[in-house]
């Protein structure tokens, strides 16, 4: 906090900005900095945009951010790149703005700029990037760029890239591959529920489906996301034959939030349960969505969630 604010002070010398847009923007940087992030956007709000250096503009932005206003936070960024368009970090921080607000390929479309621009955490964004392209279908890039994460990252990323290949290779329908790859990770982490959810989805997809639903149900015991992991277990008891508990997993998805009723009517998985009377009953409004192009199963939740990008740390700590 204290070297944005330098930073701010010595461009206000610089360019003989009005004083009282100045104060603005310097009560901004300080509210920003107590974690007063209401009073940072008024505070900034009142300064004039030529009184913003990238400083500025980088707090607004990530107070915005902490506020779940994406598309607002997104803006900022990008005002705070037009101030410095050297710098690699205003940008990648638009693109995670714009994968938290569901909009991949917007983010997709922010990180193709970055280029060679330097960046705080590369590494974090090669994962973003990777998120992004996972949730906008384009499975084989996701895969390169997670891939390429993975050669540099640290290990405690390990868990961030695993998944993010598991849902790549699921999406390319390499099934087997996302197994033995997941299947290897959890031999050394078994308390991941993400990963868990991911080769449950797996082996649902190989025919597996005693392994399916015992993944699904030790990832729903361990914290994954309810709507599209209960779905996917539905889908897998459903194969099994054990249609009372297809229909209670349906059940609690849809309870749950995630937006089913048109897929599950479309999926062979569950064809079965058509006249059991448990595809009768609606999901709730401005739930959970399944994966776009895909009827079936979650895709690995390669969906931003509404806290933080799946499969990924935010840069924006």
């Amino acid at each position: 906090m204290r070297r944005l604010l330098v930073i701010f002070l010595t461009a206000v010398i610089l360019t003989g900005a009005s004083p009282v847009s100045v104060n603005h923007a310097k009560e901004g940087l300080i509210r920003y900095g107590a974690g007063d992030y209401v009073g940072a956007m008024e505070s900034f709000r009142m300064a004039r945009s030529a009184d913003m250096g990238k400083a500025a503009y980088m707090a607004w932005g990530m107070a915005t951010l902490r506020l779940e206003k994406y598309r607002s936070a997104a803006a900022k960024f990008g005002m705070a790149s037009g101030k410095d368009p050297s710098d690699g970090d205003p940008l990648a921080l638009m693109g995670e703005s714009y994968l938290r607000d569901g909009s991949p390929r917007e983010a997709i479309a922010v990180f193709a700029r970055i280029g060679n621009r330097p960046l705080t955490d590369p590494v974090g964004v090669k994962i973003l990037w990777g998120v992004a392209s996972n949730g906008a279908g384009a499975h084989a890039h996701a895969l390169s760029l997670f891939r390429e994460a993975g050669r540099t990252a640290m290990p405690q990323r390990r868990g961030e890239i695993v998944r993010g290949e598991g849902a790549a290779l699921i999406g390319l329908g390499r099934h087997d591959e996302a197994d033995e790859r997941l299947g290897r990770y959890l031999r050394e982490n078994p308390d991941d529920a993400g990963a868990l959810a991911l080769a449950g989805e797996a082996s649902l997809k190989r025919g597996s489906f005693d392994t399916a639903s015992r993944r699904l149900r030790t990832a729903l015991d361990k914290g994954a996301p309810v709507g599209p992991t209960a779905y996917n277990l539905a889908c897998a008891e459903s194969r099994r034959g054990a249609f009372d508990d297809a229909c209670a997993a349906l059940r609690r998805s849809c309870a749950a939030g995630f937006d089913c009723a048109t897929p599950m009517r479309a999926d062979p998985d569950l064809l079965p349960l058509r006249d059991r009377g448990c595809l009768d009953r609606p999901s709730p409004p401005g739930g959970e969505r399944p994966k776009k192009g895909g009827p079936s199963h979650s895709g690995g939740g390669s969906e931003p969630s509404a806290d933080r990008p799946a499969h990924s740390q935010p840069l924006s700590r």
